[in-house]
């Protein structure tokens, strides 16, 4: 088949550009001692995100349950993350089946859905993970006590493990909320075996938080105009292309 036969719109993806995408981020993460966590919301792909995997990748992150629960069943069902606040009896008792099949780990930002996950996993005999969101203006807690007290809730309740902490995005500006967050989890004998970072953008200055264990990006394997624009990708690097039919002209 040749391009000019596809139906249009279509999208292309050069395997050469993204497969060296692939190589050079897991490279600098493991350069710099970094986790790297692919977010599949860009590629919604199994056959990618075994890819990524196959090179080193911790594991996942899916934002949506039903993302998650299609990854791990096509088989990429080593780490899980869903870095969102699940809630509802339906949704909370998917999560709990969720995690007899794969290491699973939520994020949380609030007492409600936290007691939820405690909830829904006590009564299926089963424990989830959970990293306490840190706000960047968007979802989390804005302060580096408020995630303690959350953090000190989860780790009283049963059903649920407090692993850490996640933020979004992670330039190097958010590091002394890392830090404080970090020192309070300390006085408190609070564990954060996961410090996660997030972000394409970022990605690329996540060695400047030392404390960073991993890191979540997603637009990488393809890149786009913001990834020109901030230099991380070159025209040849962004894989993603775009074809169409132009039907008429002036």
């Amino acid at each position: 088949m040749r391009v000019e036969d596809l139906d249009t719109p279509y999208l292309l993806v050069d395997l050469d550009g993204l497969e060296d995408n692939l190589d050079r981020v897991q490279a600098y993460c493991d350069e710099n001692g970094i986790g790297l966590r692919p977010h599949i919301k860009t590629h919604k792909c199994l056959t990618i995100a075994h890819m990524q995997m196959e090179r080193g990748a911790i594991g996942i992150v899916a934002q949506k349950l039903g993302e998650a629960e299609v990854m791990v069943a096509g088989g990429v069902d080593e780490d899980t993350l869903v870095p969102f606040n699940i809630i509802g009896r339906q949704k909370l008792d998917r999560l709990a089946a969720l995690t007899k099949r794969t290491r699973l780990t939520v994020a949380a930002d609030s007492g409600y859905t936290v007691n939820g996950l405690s909830e829904a996993c006590s009564r299926a005999g089963v424990e989830v993970g959970v990293v306490i969101e840190l706000g960047q203006g968007r979802t989390g807690v804005e302060t580096a006590d408020q995630a303690a007290e959350l953090g000190t809730l989860v780790d009283q309740l049963p059903g649920v493990e407090l692993r850490g902490i996640m933020i979004m995005p992670s330039p190097p500006e958010a590091r002394p909320f890392i830090q404080e967050t970090i020192e309070k989890f300390d006085v408190k004998g609070l564990p954060h075996s996961i410090v996660s970072g997030g972000s394409s953008p970022c990605l690329w200055t996540s060695h400047e938080i030392p404390e960073i264990t991993e890191h979540r990006a997603g637009e990488y394997p393809v890149g786009g105009m913001k990834h020109l624009s901030l230099g991380t990708h070159t025209v040849e690097q962004c894989a993603g292309r775009m074809l169409a039919t132009v039907v008429s002209r002036p």
